[in-house]
């Protein structure tokens, strides 16, 4: 069995340069089966051949006649003036059965009076012209419509509703290219404005990353690279062989670094009372502890750089990188042993009262 190729279709290609492919959204539609007016979108038409449409499929396909097409709202108002024509046209409808069975009356009663009243349809015409466009001004200030309440037929010729459409379209075109211009420079200010706030908190996020990270890489250093003490060393530095405290040398205390070297020092030099209700020097007047002693944290100073042999060029760098970070952890810990100590003193105080009673 040979079967005939395939028809491929291009397939078409949407993309936002083409805002205005499909603009005409909404339809008005009159349908032929049943004379009924309705809103419909362009998703739910099946074809459109010239002014006719055709919704549904099958079975269930409808042919209808495009009255309007554009917004909702211009669909909408199309829609009531349509619904107000008819009315009118019914009303005019009742008007001349009325009139002929008056006209009827009065010449049966009156057979020497020839004269009929009636009213005139112009004027009523008049008049429900004059009240259809004020509802229309009503509803929409800025918008002229056609007038489409002169019909006494259900229906309305090709050169009206096309007149109809045509301004319709026009008239949206026209408000949505002005609209467009100053939409597109309120866009523009709206999006240089967003991408500078988020260009600032980006920036400020940055710092703060920034600061947290050389914190902890300050932290990192002692363990990573200045363990090597070599960099605060120099060649040609001569150091002494003693210093001396209460007649013992602070050189001859062994360790296993330099920051136990610094906690035994503190320990010899001070007390463990001083070293929980201190903090290392210089004092600083809105803290409540009080500093160490400074003449003799002068030799706690001296017996390191002597020690590891570190330049007094170099010392000051040395001690704010390694060592004062772990001394102050070291009297936090004192504090800490200190009120643990007090307060197994404190329970032993009162269970030897409980026994003793």
């Amino acid at each position: 069995m040979i079967r005939s190729p395939r028809k491929t279709n291009a397939p078409k290609k949407f993309s936002p340069s083409q805002p205005n492919l499909y603009s005409q959204e909404n339809y008005l539609l009159r349908f032929d089966d049943n004379d009924e007016l309705l809103i419909v979108k362009r998703s739910s038409i099946r074809s459109i051949i010239e002014d006719k449409a055709n919704v549904g499929k099958g079975q269930n396909s409808r042919c209808a006649t495009i009255e309007a097409k554009g917004s909702y709202s211009q669909c909408n108002i199309m829609y009531e003036q349509l619904q107000l024509g008819q009315m009118n046209a019914t009303d005019d409808d009742d008007d001349d059965q009325e009139e002929e069975t008056d006209d009827v009356q009065g010449d049966d009663r009156n057979n020497d009076n020839n004269v009929q009243y009636k009213i005139p349809k112009q004027s009523l015409s008049t008049k429900k012209r004059k009240l259809s466009s004020c509802s229309s001004e009503n509803n929409d200030e800025n918008v002229d419509y056609p007038d489409v309440t002169t019909r006494k037929d259900l229906s309305i010729s090709k050169k009206i509703r096309r007149s109809a459409v045509n301004l319709l379209t026009m008239q949206h075109t026209t408000m949505s290219n002005g609209n467009n211009k100053e939409n597109e420079s309120v866009e523009a200010q709206v999006v240089y404005q967003t991408i500078d706030d988020m260009h600032h908190t980006i920036l400020q996020q940055l710092e703060k990353k920034f600061s947290s990270f050389s914190r902890k890489l300050n932290q990192m250093i002692p363990h990573a690279v200045h363990q090597n003490l070599d960099s605060y060393r120099e060649k040609d530095e001569i150091f002494p062989k003693e210093v001396m405290y209460d007649n013992k040398n602070l050189l001859e205390i062994r360790a296993r670094d330099i920051f136990d070297f610094g906690r035994k020092i503190l320990k010899t030099l001070y007390t463990s009372e001083e070293l929980g209700s201190s903090i290392l020097p210089p004092a600083r007047s809105h803290l409540a502890r009080p500093s160490l002693d400074p003449v003799r944290f002068h030799l706690f100073h001296e017996s390191i750089r002597v020690k590891y042999k570190i330049s007094s060029l170099y010392y000051d760098n040395c001690y704010a990188k390694l060592v004062r970070p772990k001394m102050c952890d070291f009297l936090v810990d004192e504090r800490k042993r200190q009120g643990k100590a007090l307060k197994r003193q404190s329970m032993d105080n009162e269970e030897r009262n409980l026994c003793n009673d």
